[in-house]
């Protein structure tokens, strides 16, 4: 059993989605029509600037309310277990924290979860089940459409390479047939690899490509006709902080996409170099992105977890943008890896391979049989949180239960059905909830001390955040009739630094930040930010690794 070195973890109780209706912002900052229309957003300031216009910084907050998609969606729940931002890779068996283990003997009668220690989700036979239902509904085999930000444009070499003869496999032969597959399709007379799809613009958000009738994404569906949708999102999202908003996008994407028999393959945003505040939000969401995968047991590829070990993020020198290697983004030797865009075009296409070879008549799921969530989610069988992170979708108006019309801790009238999760803990943990939802359903949080209404310990809307002693604890996810309320999280601040170790000199972003923290800590005057900062220890160690790396000149603190 590998020992977790920070004991602290984040849940996240996540999503809640049926018809659309207004969603106020998360965290107090909007995201609606901001959001999902896509107008402010940190990778089109370039552009802005060379038109004129004005430019918001890159971690500007927005204010706005989400805009109607005129869709109608399934009432589903959600659930979301994040670990810390800073506890991404130590976390790689967090179920230490768990007395309840998974019966792994026991064979899996729910969908596939996905950990978050996968770059690639596991294509199981649910997973295999549910991409093959997909396909029937339409769309020509050897296409996919490619929807997304200034990543996905056609000039940031996103798959562009692959039409070509500039490949460069560096032994992942077993790739060959799969890249010829997609060349030989045909989008308006050119293949799918260089198409410039109309669903990937400059500046987007993700509710960019669902706004208009027919929106970009529908126009891309119907001209590209696609077995696949590639679907990246969460750079500019980042800026904005409106998870509730970002998960409505990607849900309604992924929606349009399977309604058309396009599988979306679902991708995490890099991570942010360029701003600290919008950077400690990419991994919540990844985390939102694997959630809405797994709901619809379609494959995800993480290519964030995969970046924050990367030289610099992978990223350009604007810190932002993904990087290129001047070899080309379809070179995939090990030295050109450290390259962002190289990085995700290699990430992308096994992805395309995997699911492309699971499709295929007679072939066997590629992965064994894995976790699913047990229980019910009633009183006598709660959902079991076996492992951090978890994640589990449900839907409210058709399982749970109405063990509970009040909680103590409550005098609403909750009125709806409710789903009960058990979580064991074997050790002291900070748990942090955060219930999403969508529409017409209003889905709130309890944490309970136990299997009783009368146990109600905290309740909200959105969140909870509690530091919890070992042993059992429950959280309650309620519908009830009423209409969306306040939405919002926090996030600690996290550094993964040294950033840019691979060149003579720090980049400007890490030295700003080593200055900052370096003169916080050794101010010698007493004051709540010195506090406040020294008790961060990833940002005390932050500022060690960049002192030794770049600054070991500096007298010690």
């Amino acid at each position: 059993m590998i020992t977790v070195q920070r004991r602290a973890a984040w849940i996240v109780l996540s999503l809640a989605f049926a018809a659309c209706a207004p969603m106020d912002a998360l965290d107090g900052d909007g995201g609606g029509d901001a959001a999902r229309d896509g107008r402010t957003d940190a990778s089109d300031r370039d552009e802005r600037d060379a038109r004129g216009e004005r430019a918001e910084p890159a971690d500007a907050s927005e204010d706005s309310s989400a805009a109607s998609d005129g869709g109608s969606i399934e009432d589903s729940a959600l659930l979301v277990d994040v670990a810390r931002v800073e506890d991404t890779a130590a976390i790689a068996d967090s179920g230490a924290l768990i007395d309840v283990a998974p019966d792994r003997t026991a064979p899996p009668s729910g969908p596939t979860l996905y950990a978050a220690n996968q770059t690639h989700s596991p294509i199981t036979e649910s997973v295999q089940r549910s991409m093959r239902a997909i396909a029937t509904r339409g769309g020509m085999d050897n296409t996919f459409a490619k929807v997304g930000d200034s990543q996905t444009v056609y000039e940031s070499g996103f798959m562009v390479c692959f039409g070509g003869a500039s490949v460069d496999l560096a032994g992942r032969d077993a790739l060959a047939p799969t890249i010829a597959h997609f060349r030989a399709g045909r989008i308006a007379g050119v293949n799918p690899y260089e198409r410039r799809p109309l669903s990937a613009v400059v500046g987007w958000s993700s509710g960019a490509p669902l706004a208009g009738s027919p929106s970009p994404l529908d126009q891309e569906l119907a001209a590209a006709q696609p077995r696949f949708s590639l679907v990246m999102y969460g750079s500019n999202d980042s800026q904005v902080r409106n998870l509730p908003v970002y998960g409505e996008n990607l849900w309604e994407i992924a929606e349009r996409s399977i309604a058309r028999g396009a599988i979306p393959v679902l991708t995490s945003a890099p991570p942010r170099g360029d701003s600290m505040i919008a950077d400690q939000w990419i991994p919540w969401y990844a985390h939102v992105a694997r959630a809405v995968a797994q709901a619809k047991q379609v494959p995800f590829v993480d290519l964030e977890r995969v970046l924050r070990a990367a030289p610099s993020f992978g990223l350009s020198g604007d810190n932002l943008h993904l990087s290129r290697s001047p070899r080309g983004s379809c070179v995939f030797a090990a030295s050109e890896l450290r390259y962002g865009q190289n990085q995700r075009n290699l990430l992308t296409i096994e992805a395309l391979d995997r699911a492309r070879r699971s499709l295929a008549a007679g072939a066997p799921a590629l992965d064994p049989p894995g976790a699913s969530a047990t229980g019910d989610g009633t009183l006598a069988s709660p959902i079991a949180i076996a492992t951090l992170p978890f994640a589990d979708h449900r839907d409210t108006s058709r399982g749970g239960s109405m063990a509970f019309d009040r909680y103590s801790c409550s005098t609403a009238n909750e009125g709806g059905r409710e789903y009960l999760y058990r979580l064991d803990l074997r050790a002291p943990a900070r748990i942090h909830a955060l219930v999403l939802d969508r529409g017409t359903v209003d889905v709130d949080l309890h944490r309970l001390t136990g299997p009783s209404a009368s146990m109600c310990a905290a309740r909200d809307d959105r969140q909870l955040v509690a530091d919890l002693p070992a042993g059992t604890h429950y959280f309650a996810v309620r519908a009830r009739e009423s209409t969306s309320s306040l939405c919002f999280a926090r996030g600690d601040l996290s550094l993964d630094g040294p950033r840019g170790s691979e060149f003579d000199r720090p980049s400007t972003f890490d030295a700003t930040a080593f200055a900052f923290v370096l003169s916080v800590v050794d101010d010698p005057g007493e004051s709540l930010l010195r506090e406040e900062t020294k008790a961060k220890k990833n940002l005390v160690e932050y500022a060690r690794r960049m002192k030794a790396e770049f600054f070991a000149d500096l007298s010690a603190s």
